[in-house]
């Protein structure tokens, strides 16, 4: 049984907007992929707006003290336009078990999928203006598509699995993963390849199909 209780935004932030706007006219008209967690007392949203299908695209962070809201914008984390190779959407955050560093992974289509470290008392980049470095890809990788990660930790096997997805949204979109021994990576697939190759990487954990034309 679900309530809807509000909106964590209820406007695409101004800095989002304008910063999507200035490089593709159609600008940015949603705000997607939220990712959401708790640091001490605050409850965290890294959020996605982009112009779909481009990579002029905006990761920002909003704060709340309650995980209903109200959030409070506090800017950018990472940003990307076309002249960049990555692109700045679907956030995923976890903190290193033994040191307290905080690694964001995110990105979509385009360059693949990278990891940016980021200051945990802020929840910005702990460099500004870094994107960070290559986590995983495939080859042709504007048109063979890996998006959407998503890193977990393991506390019993001290391990870090980065699920992507392959293949576009609608079609024939199927989940893979890697482990590493380090947040920020490098993650090897069940045949001990590097993700961050062009290699097609296994196994394939869950795959769409299509049932009575759905």
């Amino acid at each position: 049984n679900w309530e809807f209780v509000g909106w964590a935004l209820d406007t695409i932030p101004l800095e989002a907007s304008r910063h999507v706007l200035s490089f593709e006219e159609r600008g940015a008209v949603n705000v997607w992929a939220p990712h959401i967690q708790k640091h001490n007392d605050t409850y965290r949203i890294y959020y996605s707006v982009s112009s779909f299908g481009t990579n002029s695209s905006f990761i920002g962070l909003a704060e709340s003290s309650s995980p209903e809201g109200p959030f409070i914008d506090k800017g950018c984390v990472v940003k990307t336009n076309p002249s960049d190779v990555m692109n700045a959407i679907d956030a995923s955050v976890v903190t290193d078990a033994q040191t307290g560093e905080m690694w964001m992974h995110y990105g979509s289509y385009f360059g693949g999928l990278y990891c940016v470290q980021l200051n945990p008392e802020t929840g910005l980049t702990q460099v500004d203006g870094d994107h960070g470095h290559l986590v995983a890809t495939r080859a042709n990788r504007r048109y063979k598509i890996i998006e959407a990660p998503e890193i977990i930790y393991h506390p019993e096997l001290k391990q870090y699995y980065l699920f992507v997805s392959y293949e576009p949204l609608f079609t024939y979109y199927n989940v893979r993963v890697g482990r590493s021994d380090n947040p920020e990576g490098p993650f090897y697939d069940f045949f001990g390849n590097n993700m961050a190759d062009t290699t097609k990487h296994y196994p394939i954990l869950n795959h769409s199909y299509l049932i009575n034309n759905h």
